[in-house]
């Protein structure tokens, strides 16, 4: 046994990620780092970044909004338990269909 706990317990010491789809990816780059945010990756228009698990997604959607930018999706992405068993082991695994 490497891990042990509820989901939430586990997954808690994953890293979560803010996922936004923009349509104007530097302004929105610029006000995610004016929220505190600072590893900001980039694919297509869609902004990744690691946050707390208590980051204020509806704050950030509200500030993206006031400056005309259209979101059409931002979450957060908690780490799913397989993720979380490839951090506390380094190996991954496939599943054989």
């Amino acid at each position: 046994i490497v891990a042990q706990g509820s989901l939430a317990e586990l997954r808690s010491n994953g890293q979560t990620r803010l996922v936004v789809l923009v349509d104007d990816l530097q302004a929105a780059k610029l006000i995610v780092q004016d929220a505190g945010v600072s590893k900001i990756k980039t694919a297509g228009k869609q902004l990744i970044a690691e946050v707390k698990p208590d980051f204020d997604v509806a704050g950030l959607n509200q500030q993206l909004v006031a400056k005309k930018i259209a979101v059409s999706e931002i979450r957060l992405e908690h780490p799913s338990l397989e993720e979380y068993f490839v951090d506390l082991t380094g190996e991954g695994f496939e599943v054989v269909r």
